[in-house]
């Protein structure tokens, strides 16, 4: 729920400062014990400072609050030990101490190689310390306002000033013919304005030079990502980019991403593209979620077991992908999820019925990674994506007997909600069941002459449930005809209890459910 009547706060805790940073913030600096993981808080200086578990830290804090009265937001950053939050005192951080700390932030959507006071590649310009730079933008707005003079005294251009200015010279007190009066000069003639108004222009091949926005939105992001490296100059710099690889290609975004990181002392970067993760460890990877209407960080610890590393291949492939959906439901293999997804494509372009993407719902194959799928599978998947913050959802077949009572035990301590097919039932008997034996004949002939594959001998002799029976056999042969056979199917003839599957799944995610829905 959001609210503007509470403070926001955001507090870190900084270490490995250094002897410079350390003699800045000397009286600052607390003690932190490695062996507790934690401030040490009424322990007495001296204790601390004997004790080998020690290190001194920097701890700050990030407030915002909103002003009702002024109708605005303030914010600022305070030293949390030195401030009284309930008595309204605050020890800010100096700007000076503040621009000591060795950080870098860089905005996705700013534009680079910009030269005005306030653009990044400007500031670090400026941070190069060159003695010349002042001149020349000195002889640059000297020669622009030469170039304005002339052109103001050309022949054409000064008669049509004096036939402007003539009816009005009297009220404003000149003289129209006054070759000098008018000059042309950039923004009022100010550097900054002269500035601002140039942009840089790249010959990436013909046509040749063009402004860099005109070479599209990938370019201008690597020449983005190209000034950020630029600028971590000093050792140690911590790196804060946001919405990293937005418009980068994938190829693209693991090259910067991997960059970033190599250059910089630590490199915290949010992002919604998923090759852009690859070069990190799996526990530096956070997905940040909401659940209950609270916001929740998730992390993952490395896999220690078979099952966590068999699980951890589908961490790239799926489900950081994935990583913007607020529920992932698993079924068993790839075929489950090629007619689940067929389904609702056509339920969608046929009747216009919400695809489970619109709900924040992201399907994935618990078969994927090492093509075994089954139960167990999901069972693997379904606590790692739960570990990550995902609202889980385990699809899995009617298995009879002890095993299936296991295996459905299994989902439900894996799961946030599990969705269990009826007794005996896979996905191909949930396609195939309740429909007429004249529907699953003639879609059946229709696949096999579209896809190449060869029908059932004796097709048309057959009729219930050896009918049934011998179509679920050809679905599952030649690499899987399920996503074929539900698209063409007659208009209005849609399986009952695949599309039982398929709403389940959407309100178990809509709604959040929790434990086991039959069908």
């Amino acid at each position: 729920m959001t609210t503007t009547e509470q403070r926001a706060e955001v507090e870190v805790v900084l270490g490995d400062l250094g002897s410079e940073l350390e003699q800045d913030f000397i009286d600052h600096l607390e003690a932190w014990d490695h062996e507790q993981s934690d401030l040490f808080g009424s322990r007495p200086p001296t204790e601390a400072a004997s004790s080998a578990e020690v290190e001194w830290v920097l701890r700050l804090c990030y407030r915002a609050e909103w002003d009702a009265d002024q109708e605005q937001a303030t914010h600022w950053v305070d030293f949390p030990d030195e401030s009284d939050p309930s008595a309204g005192t605050f020890v800010r951080v100096p700007k000076r101490l503040h621009d000591r700390l060795p950080v870098t932030v860089v905005e996705s959507r700013r534009r680079p190689l910009r030269l005005h006071p306030r653009a990044d590649f400007r500031r670090l310009l400026d941070s190069v310390g060159s003695r010349t730079i002042a001149d020349d933008f000195d002889n640059l707005v000297d020669s622009v306002a030469s170039a304005g003079e002339v052109l103001a005294k050309s022949a054409d251009l000064s008669s049509l000033v004096g036939e402007v200015l003539t009816p009005v010279a009297g009220p404003l007190g000149i003289d129209a013919d006054d070759d000098g009066l008018v000059q042309f000069v950039p923004e009022g003639g100010s550097l900054s304005g002269l500035l601002r108004s140039l942009q840089p222009a790249i010959d990436l091949g013909p046509p040749g030079h063009l402004p860099l926005h005109r070479h599209g939105a990938s370019s201008t992001a690597l020449v983005q990502a190209g000034e950020a490296i630029a600028a971590l100059g000093q050792p140690g710099m911590v790196l804060l980019v946001d919405d990293f690889g937005e418009d980068l290609d994938p190829i693209s975004s693991e090259h910067l991403s991997a960059t970033l990181r190599r250059h910089a002392g630590q490199a915290w970067i949010s992002t919604r593209r998923s090759s852009s993760l690859g070069v990190f460890r799996v526990e530096e990877i956070v997905r940040l979620h909401t659940k209950s209407g609270g916001r929740l960080a998730s992390q993952l610890d490395p896999p220690t077991t078979r099952a966590e590393r068999i699980a951890m291949r589908h961490l790239s492939m799926q489900l950081l992908p994935a990583a913007s959906a607020a529920t992932v439901a698993i079924v068993e293999g790839p075929h489950d999820r090629a007619a689940l997804d067929a389904l609702a494509r056509r339920r969608f372009l046929r009747s216009g019925e919400p695809l489970p993407a619109s709900f924040g719902i992201a399907i994935v194959d618990a078969g994927a990674a090492d093509g075994s799928g089954g139960a167990s599978s999901v069972v693997r998947l379904a606590g790692l994506a739960r570990n990550l913050g995902f609202h889980t959802v385990a699809v899995i077949d009617g298995d009879p007997g002890k095993a299936g009572e296991q295996a459905l035990a299994d989902a439900e301590a894996a799961a946030d909600c599990v969705v269990r097919l009826p007794d005996g039932f896979a996905v191909e008997r949930a396609i195939v069941s309740a429909l007429d034996d004249g529907v699953l004949t003639k879609t059946l002939k229709m696949v096999c002459s579209a896809t190449g594959a060869q029908p059932p001998s004796g097709l048309d002799e057959l009729s219930g449930r050896p009918l049934g029976k011998a179509v679920e056999k050809a679905l599952k042969s030649s690499g899987g005809l399920h996503a074929q056979f539900v698209e063409l199917l007659p208009r209005g003839r849609v399986p009952p209890r695949l599309r039982a599957v398929l709403e389940k799944i959407i309100d178990a995610g809509r709604q959040r459910l929790e434990g086991v829905e039959q069908l």
